[in-house]
């Protein structure tokens, strides 16, 4: 009881000590970027500066860089000769595919079937330069967003709690954590589905993080999930618009459409996503192979950086 105990102590310092250097690290680097730029005249005011879309999407990046590097810090700081991120895999580009063509199957089904019991009318699709420009620019954003979000959740608070107190919790862990870190997104707390949804697809990719022993897995499924929610179908990502290829209007409840959130908030995207979880589970068991996280292969499997 008292190892479990100075287990858990140590899980939560070292959980409260990576999140104080994500936020050290992010005000140096807005630190820098206020610096960058008022000193080249492109921003004068805090309203100007806001208002301009390139400081803005500097922002994020500068956002989405603290999590890397904070999680780098304390992996190469703590844990490095423990366990792995898992990110440096030989076979990461086979997992990538996989994943990307699991996260199409499972959004292109959530969106269909919204449509179908009319949560959402598509009124039309987008063909010109301003809709391609937005079709590459967030195949790179969400890229950046997927490996960041993995390499934070899955890598690092996935392994951490895995490796003190096994697999079930450390998938538990990550997804609560996921899940609340966007519960400042728009229309998160519309109603109970979306913290439910996002709690269920961070199981989905924990689940895919230890079917596959590495983060590309999961990496793709989140790359694809929210490329098409967005950029292809027209959803809000978790609360978020994005200019898309098709475009559509909500027609029904809430529930079912996903109301401000996307489909990420609707119902359909529960079973679907529930149905994945499932399949994941039935493939593990049946070809359990190298992401078998079983404590007498704990050594074999943490390998790989």
């Amino acid at each position: 009881m008292q190892t479990l105990l100075k287990q858990a102590f140590v899980v939560l310092l070292k959980l409260i000590l990576i999140f104080v250097l994500i936020v050290l690290v992010s005000l140096i680097l807005a630190v820098l970027l206020l610096a960058v730029y008022f000193s080249s005249g492109r921003a004068v005011g805090w309203e100007r500066l806001f208002g301009d879309p390139r400081f803005v999407d500097a922002m994020l990046l500068a956002q989405m860089a603290a999590f890397v590097i904070s999680t780098f810090v304390m992996h190469a700081w703590f844990e490095r000769k423990k366990w792995p991120l898992g990110w440096k895999r030989e076979d990461s580009l086979p997992d990538t595919f996989k994943g990307m063509l699991m996260g199409i199957v499972l959004m292109t089904a959530s969106s269909l079937l919204i449509v179908l019991f009319g949560g959402v009318t598509v009124t039309g699709w987008a063909i010109d330069m301003e809709t391609a420009f937005s079709l590459l620019k967030g195949a790179v954003l969400f890229l950046l967003v997927a490996l960041n979000e993995e390499l934070f959740s899955r890598g690092y608070v996935q392994g951490l709690f895995r490796y003190h107190f096994g697999s079930a919790p450390g998938i538990a862990a990550a997804s609560l954590l996921f899940a609340l870190l966007h519960f400042f997104n728009p229309g998160v707390v519309e109603n109970a589905v979306p913290m439910v949804n996002l709690a269920l697809a961070g199981i989905l990719l924990g689940l895919s993080r230890e079917m596959s022993g590495g983060l590309w897995m999961p990496v793709g499924i989140h790359l694809t999930w929210n490329y098409f929610q967005g950029n292809i179908f027209g959803f809000p990502v978790s609360g978020v618009d994005v200019k898309s290829l098709f475009l559509i209007e909500q027609s029904g409840h809430p529930l079912i459409s996903g109301g401000a959130f996307g489909a990420e908030g609707s119902v359909v995207t529960s079973f679907v996503l529930s149905a994945g979880i499932l399949w994941i589970i039935w493939r593990h068991r049946k070809f359990p192979g190298k992401g078998s996280w079983k404590k007498t292969q704990l050594k074999e499997n943490f390998t790989a950086r």
